[in-house]
């Protein structure tokens, strides 16, 4: 499989081709990556999937939440499954705020 990971980098449950690097303080989880493609240091990836041949710049954060953009507002209060002050008033059904992300292969 051939993966460098640099110091102090985390994966949970993440699957990596031949060749592929990380940088030192990753943290990543969810994460599947493609072979030949490097993610630099201090960089948070999660729920993802990255093709081959990718560049994933420093203090990137990849895979995090997505608000609903045609709703009257994105505060996580009005669709959130768990609010920021501990509830949620509008009506989250049907809507996945954790989706996957996908970056195509030869992607800088």
């Amino acid at each position: 499989m051939d993966v460098e990971f640099g110091y102090l980098s985390t994966a949970l449950n993440g699957s990596f081709s031949k060749k592929s690097s990380i940088g030192e303080h990753c943290h990543l989880e969810y994460l599947e990556l493609g072979s030949y493609s490097y993610i630099a240091n201090h960089t948070s990836v999660s729920n993802t999937r990255i093709g081959k041949f990718c560049s994933v710049g420093s203090h990137c954060m990849i895979g995090l939440a997505a608000p609903p953009i045609n709703a009257a507002s994105t505060s996580p209060a009005s669709y959130a499954s768990e609010g920021p002050n501990g509830g949620c008033f509008g009506d989250a059904r049907g809507f996945d705020e954790l989706p996957q992300t996908c970056i195509g292969s030869d992607v800088w």
